[in-house]
């Protein structure tokens, strides 16, 4: 039973993936067509869908990249969402996110993938810039994620934060729930190995 439905998924899979490929063509030929008939705005149009599409492509390898542990935390694959529902989508991006939490459900991570040229460029700068400091409440400090470096911000009194790094064009943010301090969430944060969904980024 299990090897059927494991051949079901794989199929179910590869029928997705083909109708994406179709939907993508099928936009990029029509863009084109367009474009030699110079209506503009129309051809811009049927590219940004097509530009839509292939992020969300580039989106479902990202999450599959993702591990469904780290530690004690186990990732909700149902609440995984990919793209940015809602936005203008001739500025859309990548941009995925996953869930890991504890058993009891009283602790968790939220991890945020997304390709942002200005946001990575920041915070790259700003991991750069910052030395441990505890401000107005709130602790700021250079945490090690494997071999990257990442900022972490902690709000002392409420107890939660966020630790973000970046490599390239693509920024990665970890929020926090239910830790009850940031050395906590900071050491089961360095148990999400990231590295090979950044992979599918080129990075």
């Amino acid at each position: 039973m299990k090897k059927v439905s494991l051949l079901l998924l794989a199929s179910i899979s590869i029928s997705i993936s083909t109708l994406a490929q179709d939907a993508i063509q099928t936009s990029l030929k029509t863009a084109t067509e367009q474009y030699n008939q110079k209506k503009l705005l129309d051809a811009q149009s049927s590219l940004n869908k097509a530009v839509n599409d292939i992020n969300t492509e580039i989106g479902l390898q990202v999450i599959a990249a993702l591990p469904k542990t780290a530690g004690d935390l186990t990732a909700d694959g149902e609440s995984d969402t990919n793209g940015q529902p809602g936005s203008d989508p001739s500025c859309s991006a990548v941009n995925v996110t996953r869930e890991y939490s504890n058993i009891q459900g009283d602790r968790s991570i939220l991890l945020n993938i997304s390709q942002n040229f200005t946001t990575a460029n920041n915070i790259k700068g700003a991991i750069n810039q910052t030395t441990t400091s505890t401000e107005d409440g709130t602790l700021q400090k250079i945490v090690m994620l494997g071999n990257f470096k990442a900022l972490l911000v902690w709000d002392i009194e409420a107890n939660e934060g966020d630790i973000q790094t970046a490599k390239g064009n693509v920024f990665i943010i970890f929020s926090s729930n239910g830790f009850s301090s940031a050395d906590t969430f900071a050491s089961d944060v360095a148990k999400i190995d990231f590295t090979k969904a950044l992979e599918v980024f080129g990075q």
